[in-house]
This record gives structure tokens, sequence and C-alpha cells, in this order.
């Protein structure tokens, strides 16, 4: 598993010893992502009226309620990964390294919290790519400070898996959730199954060959 969730409950424990503090910890994350995502509308569309409906409605979400109030790594990561889209919108508007290193950053520390973010990193590459393709010189330039951010902060945790289990890597479930979440939509839809009779399905096929 990623490792950044854990750390962060391990350390709240330690400091406050108390699952509370924890829960609060997450309230606040939560705040902060109905910022972000105020922010976000606003960088999209123009309308203080449009951005404070979209915060409204992530305020009063009943699963991201249900979920700050559970030791999930949902907040943390959904955090980090809107604000990472939030700076990436605005790198596309301003071509600021500066915003670039914040949306690799937070897409790096999403990967550390759950594993499917590591596929974020590719879609920025393509963001990047789409918008200075007619521009080699400043295309390899912004590749490589994406890039380089987002390894540096996640070389830690690739090294001590490198040394403890012969592989770098995140996680060993990036990939697998990929097949059996991704795939079981796919034969939800075309078998006419519910979601998770399909993702079941999958998962023992995945077990029985590997």
């Amino acid at each position: 598993r990623p490792p950044l969730f854990p750390y962060i409950i391990a350390g709240f424990l330690d400091v406050f010893e108390s699952p509370l503090s924890i829960i609060i910890f997450q309230i606040f994350a939560s705040a902060l992502l109905v910022i972000l995502t105020y922010m976000l509308a606003l960088a999209i569309y123009p309308s203080y009226r449009v951005a404070m409906v979209s915060g409204f409605f992530m305020a009063l979400e009943p699963l991201s309620i249900f979920l700050n109030l559970s030791f999930l790594t949902e907040t943390l990561f959904t955090t980090f990964f809107v604000g990472g889209v939030y700076f990436s919108f605005l790198y596309l508007k301003r071509q600021s390294f500066t915003d670039l290193v914040f949306a690799s950053a937070l897409f790096a520390l999403a990967a550390l919290t759950r594993p499917i973010g590591q596929f974020l990193l590719v879609i920025l590459l393509g963001l990047v790519t789409t918008f200075f393709y007619r521009n080699w010189q400043t295309l390899i330039k912004h590749l490589f400070i994406a890039t380089a951010v987002y390894f540096l902060i996640l070389s830690p945790w690739l090294v001590r898996n490198y040394v403890t289990f012969g592989t770098i890597g995140i996680s060993s479930g990036g990939f697998q959730n990929v097949y059996s979440d991704l795939g079981a939509t796919i034969i939800s839809i075309r078998d006419k199954v519910p979601w998770y009779e399909a993702k079941r399905s999958l998962e023992e096929d995945f077990a029985s060959r590997h």
C-alpha cells in the first residue's frame, strides 16, 4: 500500500494519542477540498455564482461527509487530486513553472495516497505535450520539470521498495485496481450485470491466474 495515509495516521496517534485527531485532520482536508473546488470552478468558468454552487455541493455531498469520519484515503486523495487539477489548469493558462511544479507535486502526493494516482503523471505529461508540441525545446524542458518533481517526491518510497522487495513500484495494487474497477465497469455495461458481480468475477479470475 502507498505510505502517506498510514504515516499520517501513525503520526497523529503518536502525537495526540486519539483517533479523534485523525477525524479532525480529515475535516480540515475536506474544508480545503471545498475551497479548491471553488477555485477550480472559477479557473474553468469565470463565474463566482458557478464557483459558489460547486463549492456548496462539494461541502454537502453526503458520501464525502461520511468518508471524513472514516479512516479511508478518499478525502486526502481527492484533495491532492483536485489541487493538482487546479494547478494544471493554471499552468495551461499561464505556462508558469510554479504552477507545473505544484501540479506535479500534488499528483505525486496523490500517488503516495492511493495507487491509482500513479497514472496522473501520464495525464499531466499529455497536457504539456498537447500544449507545446510545436516547440520542442520548451516541451522537453517542461516535461523534464514535471517528471523530475514527481519522481523526486516518490523516490524515497521507490528506493525503499527496491531495497526491500527488489522491485520499483508504488504499490502492487495499482494495475490490479485498474483491471478490476475499470474492467468491471465495462463488463457491467456489456453484460448488463451488477458492477459488484463483475468486479468479484474479475478479482477471482485474477487471483486464480496470479
